[in-house]
């Protein structure tokens, strides 16, 4: 195929992929993490850093009561590392000129969106260098590959419509290796400092974005530098001394001040509360790994990309033996072998960092693991599968190596594990086009439109809710109480709220704070005909309880409708 025509099938591939990925971004109106996001992005730019209590809301998304949330002396939030909320600022910012929901909610999400997208052609691109010189046809046919397998991951393309810290970390995630390769992977001769200060940095950020991610990389890169420092005294090759000094000064200066931060978040302190509270132990940790098995088989091609493997390896293996019986002066032959050995080293290393994360990630102390945690990990197994098919190719197309009916048992054998492995995502492909010119609306879609039209002043609102609290203070400015965590409990117990939106799900308050809100005074019920689901929306598929829903979820029976209580004694 003519290089023009493979060029123009990669920006077809990647504009197919921005179309799933940005089409219909304004639905539906943002989740509870999403709004975490939007609610420290307001607060940085109102203080300059994620201040937690501003004196009239609390944004307490911790998911368990900690002693640790808020920094006694600023007020600031230490959940969490502040990564995401800074980043945030960029979309928060622009929506704060727009009134209309969808805009705002459009806006908050595209800066992630746009960041996930530049991380995916970073990936797919650092792969790219170590494809054989000359090889400008395969290398175009990698990249469109990848962009159409993305376009098809559908969990991918949730995560990444979502303004949380998974798309940011894939672009992190990709400098990394963008670095290791260029100073590691491929021959270099040069001086470290830049890899040194690449690497200091981009560790750096990712510890503020998402700490288990830094831990797991610092572990997995420090061992394969082991393996590979042991691999050269083996094979009497140069010891790479300065390279693995390089590496190995970079993670040291990164924990200088990885150590204070890691003082000031107590990180360690709340590790260890969250572990007491779930009651993590080996049965939990066995479970998260089962859970991430069941999403990798049911939704990934885990086991084309096993084949493959397997085939790579064992073609290499017996290319490298026939190169030993080739006589001097093959010169091809030893290049092409240099270039197998580039790309077979790329893609042991990425294993290396997918298994060490996904191991890392299951040690998360929650009953059930969600996607979101190892979600960047699909792209990098993607590109673990692209290379190991490229090595199959090149070796394939190799004349001598095999003869023609070995060829095509393997042919045969990659098309239909790919064809069975594939299937399973067809319905889940339907099921996003249906969503994509569909608006999806959960429950939020209805209360908050309903709350604006019929009061004119939202702002002076109080409102109780157990859940999604953020939704009122960043759409509203309501006064929200309550919470999912009984923020200032004891403080909001005596308020007459305006509006009850008492959600059906378990959350930390008990119903009693509610109903005792409805015993001191009176409220009409107002009845909506959507499903009141745990959540407005989530991009988590299918492995946890809750799990993201293609299409609007209508209700005729006020038993499983979303309900508020609005004040009937009141003028508005």
């Amino acid at each position: 195929m003519k290089i023009l025509y493979l060029k123009i099938l990669v920006g077809s591939t990647i504009l197919l992929f921005c179309f799933f990925l940005f089409k219909n971004i304004s639905y539906p109106l943002l989740w509870n993490d999403e709004q975490e996001t939007a609610m420290f992005a307001e607060r940085i730019w109102q203080y300059g850093y994620p201040k937690a209590d501003d004196g009239r809301n609390v944004v307490d998304m911790m998911g368990y009561p900690s002693r640790y949330m808020i920094e006694e002396d600023s007020g600031a939030y230490i959940g969490t590392t502040w990564g995401r909320f800074y980043f945030g600022v960029i979309g928060a910012y622009l929506a704060s000129f727009v009134d209309d929901f969808y805009w705002k909610t459009a806006l908050v999400r595209i800066p992630f969106a746009l960041i996930g997208l530049l991380g995916l052609g970073l990936l797919v691109y650092t792969a790219s260098l170590l494809l054989p010189t000359g090889s400008n046809r395969l290398k175009l046919i990698l990249m469109a590959a990848f962009f159409a397998w993305e376009t098809v991951s559908v969990p991918l393309i949730l995560h990444f419509r979502d303004a949380r810290a998974y798309p940011i970390l894939m672009l992190l995630l990709a400098g990394l290796f963008w670095f290791y390769v260029k100073y590691r992977i491929l021959p270099y001769n040069g001086k470290y400092r830049g890899y040194i200060a690449g690497l200091f940095i981009l560790q750096l950020l990712i510890f503020n974005l998402f700490t288990p991610a830094y831990f797991s990389l610092l572990v997995s890169m420090s061992l394969f530098e082991c393996l590979d420092f042991v691999w050269a005294l083996g094979h009497r090759r140069p010891l790479p001394f300065v390279a693995v000094n390089a590496t190995a000064t970079a993670f040291f200066l990164s924990l200088v001040p990885v150590s204070f931060e890691m003082g000031y978040y107590k990180a360690l302190d709340i590790a260890k509360e969250a572990a007491q509270y779930f009651k993590a132990d080996l049965k939990m940790y066995l479970s998260n790994l089962e859970s991430i098995s069941i999403y990798f088989n049911g939704y990934e091609l885990v086991f084309f990309a096993l084949l493959v493997k397997f085939l790579a390896l064992f073609l290499f293996v017996f290319y490298q033996w026939k190169l030993r019986r080739v006589a001097e002066g093959k010169e091809v032959e030893r290049n092409l072998a240099v270039s197998l050995a580039l790309l077979m080293r790329f893609s042991w290393f990425l294993c290396n960092i997918l298994i060490i994360y996904i191991l890392s990630m299951a040690k998360f102390p929650i009953p059930c693991i969600f996607v979101r945690y190892y979600i960047v990990m699909q792209p990098v197994l993607t590109i673990i599968m692209l290379l190991d098919l490229s090595v199959i190719y090149l070796l394939l197309r190799n004349g001598k190596l095999l003869a023609n009916v070995w060829k095509l048992v393997v042919v045969v054998m990659l098309v239909g594990m790919l064809g069975w492995n594939s299937w399973v995502r067809k319905w889940q492909v339907n099921d996003y086009i249906y969503e994509m010119f569909h608006q999806y609306k959960g429950p939020l879609d209805y209360v908050i439109p309903y709350i604006k039209e019929n009061f004119k002043n939202s702002e002076e609102l109080v409102i109780a809710t157990n859940y999604e609290e953020g939704a009122y203070m960043y759409y509203l400015k309501s006064q929200a109480i309550v919470g999912y965590m009984g923020a200032r409990l004891k403080e909001h117990a005596s308020l007459y709220p305006d509006i009850i939106v008492f959600r059906k799900r378990g959350a930390f308050v008990h119903p009693s704070v509610f109903q005792s809100f409805l015993d001191r005074g009176r409220y009409k019920r107002v009845y909506f005909p959507v499903v009141d689901y745990l959540v407005n929306n989530i991009p988590d598929v299918g492995v946890c309880v809750v799990s993201h829903k293609f299409r609007t979820m209508p209700s005729n029976d006020w038993r499983t409708q979303l309900e508020i209580f609005v004040r009937a004694d009141k003028e508005y």
